[in-house]
């Protein structure tokens, strides 16, 4: 392996997804949780925080025995109430969005579980006696940023809403996924995998991510992971509600029609009418001059397919991070941000 593809912590950070996922859900069966039946969850948490919810939610399509929202802001939504159950997720524990959640779940007396490294929002749980699920025994490095920690946040999600019988779903989708992770993993990292060859394709390019509603959260994570591993713009729909507007104004301006690069994420489980819908929209965007590319989900599973995906989608952005020379790890802008976010005060 090429010192250059392995010289930045991200490299480990990324291949360690299979160990993270297992410890997670280690992780998820050993906190103790609400002994009732919730009727509906909202799960706070912003940026690397939030996208274990995401992900969930669109797993869990076909299997959640109660509607999950994600909330990326400092509001609960005003049908939370006692039957409800607040999800309040922050790896630093310093989110000021969800610490505001957090606290609005304390004062309407909702039931809640935190999951978090520490910080305030430990402190809130400790003071509420409000259970816990603390990240730092999940035997992460110090220095792994959230988005890079996904595994971890994912597994005790996926193991919290079994237990709590949110999510109903089988030992068979979890069974040798760790396995089957590493093996994806020693592919993708390579100088000349699939991952690295579109990040090659993408270079100095607008990437458009498309896939089915059902993987919407995976399209999400390509773009959250090219902006902040390899500094990248780019966006995602999904079909079949692309079909019904953004259509239309592909290929305008026409000066950018070069620019572009349309990927479509593939899954088995894909419903036949979005598969037939992807082919038809492929074969309009390349009859526009639009580049077009497609990425098959591995797995044979749901949830094996969109984590190959997310993999997919970790080893892209770093792939492409090393083409533009650019160290994946620091997100400058966001720690400026925060920093004179902090020197504002509310009237």
């Amino acid at each position: 392996m090429d010192r250059k593809i392995t010289i930045s912590p991200m490299f480990d950070y990324i291949r360690s997804f299979g160990r993270q996922l297992t410890a997670g859900f280690s992780l998820g069966s050993e906190i103790g949780i609400p002994e009732r039946k919730f009727s509906s969850a909202a799960f706070c948490g912003m940026g690397g925080s939030a996208i274990a919810g995401d992900l969930i939610n669109v797993y869990s399509e076909g299997f959640m025995n109660c509607p999950v929202i994600v909330v990326r802001g400092y509001k609960l939504p005003a049908w939370v109430n006692e039957n409800s159950l607040v999800i309040a997720s922050s790896f630093s524990g310093g989110t000021e969005e969800t610490i505001s959640c957090l606290n609005q779940a304390v004062e309407k007396g909702v039931a809640a579980i935190a999951i978090t490294k520490g910080g305030a929002v430990a402190e809130i749980c400790r003071i509420n006696k409000i259970p816990v699920v603390n990240l730092t025994s999940a035997g992460l490095p110090d220095s792994i940023p959230p988005r890079a920690a996904l595994g971890v946040s994912f597994g005790v999600l996926f193991t919290l809403f079994r237990r709590l019988r949110i999510l109903s779903t089988n030992d068979e989708e979890t069974a040798g996924i760790e396995l089957f992770l590493e093996d994806l993993s020693e592919d993708y990292q390579r100088e000349n995998s699939e991952p690295a060859r579109l990040a090659k394709q993408i270079k100095g390019k607008l990437p458009i991510f498309y896939a089915s509603s059902g993987l919407s959260g995976v399209t999400g994570r390509f773009c959250a992971q090219l902006a902040e591993n390899a500094k990248t713009l780019a966006y995602y729909n999904t079909l079949p509600e692309m079909n019904h507007n953004e259509i239309m104004g592909m290929g305008r301006p026409e000066e950018i029609k070069d620019k572009i690069t349309a990927v479509f994420l593939r899954s088995a489980f894909d419903n036949p009418r979005v598969t037939a819908r992807m082919e038809i929209t492929k074969s309009l965007l390349s009859n526009l001059g639009i580049e077009t590319y497609n990425i098959e989900a591995r797995g044979g599973t749901i949830l094996a397919d969109m984590m190959s995906l997310v993999h997919y989608a970790d080893w892209l952005s770093y792939h492409l991070a090393v083409l533009e020379g650019i160290d994946p790890l620091p997100i400058d802008r966001i720690d400026n941000l925060k920093n004179r976010l902090a020197d504002y005060r509310n009237d």
